[in-house]
């Protein structure tokens, strides 16, 4: 369960909550005073539970931190890069897992793709991304990917949007040698790569025998 989850089951207003932006009310003591008095209670069960599933002393493992700070030995620069070496690339971002779209490029800088470019057809069309252009796969990608409404909608209420995609993405890139894109664009991302070359689709979709079918009801 991520912490804001936590913290959100225990009771506490995450940012951006509609709440936060209504004014303050007062209570009319003594008249209110029961009122108020639950009002408080309900605050310190609050923060006892909250207590409970965090420790917000920041004491962690070392009862002085700063002293073990001061006995931790920095690395040396060749240190640094084995460890590089090791990790390998770290994503960073709200989501590590969120593909990246570079910005959409005109149909003119397009490139030339290949004469010829594989395809697969089962249930979504496999492109071999052998000998395309960047530019061209980043306008594939384009194809399947719109603007998400929630987004601007968050954005122009100044409302948080780390953990809101600005594109709504429905290609699937992470095997280098195939892009994956929904099988209705099969017209359009032909259209992009005849600038220089030809989509050549092998379909591995079962053949299934045509049948006749006629509406019997009536559309109101």
């Amino acid at each position: 369960m991520r912490p804001s989850q936590q913290m959100r089951d225990l009771g506490v207003v995450q940012y951006g909550a509609p709440i936060l932006g209504e004014p303050a009310r007062y209570f009319a003591l003594p008249d209110e005073r029961e009122t108020a008095g639950t009002v408080v209670g309900q605050r310190l069960d609050a923060m006892e539970r909250i207590r409970r599933a965090h420790d917000f002393s920041g004491k962690g493992p070392y009862p002085d931190q700063f002293a073990r700070l001061s006995q931790v030995e920095r690395l040396s620069p060749d240190q640094v890069e084995a460890l590089v070496d090791q990790l390998g690339e770290v994503k960073v971002g709200p989501s590590a897992t969120a593909p990246v779209l570079p910005p959409k490029p005109r149909r003119r800088a397009l490139g030339m793709a290949p004469e010829v470019v594989e395809a697969q057809l089962s249930e979504m069309l496999a492109i071999s991304t052998k000998g395309l252009p960047t530019t061209l796969l980043s306008a594939l990608k384009h194809t399947a990917s719109f603007h998400n409404p929630e987004f601007y909608r968050r954005q122009s209420q100044r409302y948080s949007t780390w953990d809101t995609p600005r594109l709504v993405c429905s290609f699937d890139g992470t095997n280098p040698d195939w892009l994956m894109l929904p099988r209705g664009l099969r017209d359009e991302a032909a259209q992009l790569i005849a600038a220089g070359g030809t989509l050549t689709v092998t379909s591995e979709l079962a053949d299934v025998a045509p049948i006749r079918a006629r509406l019997t009801g009536e559309l109101t």
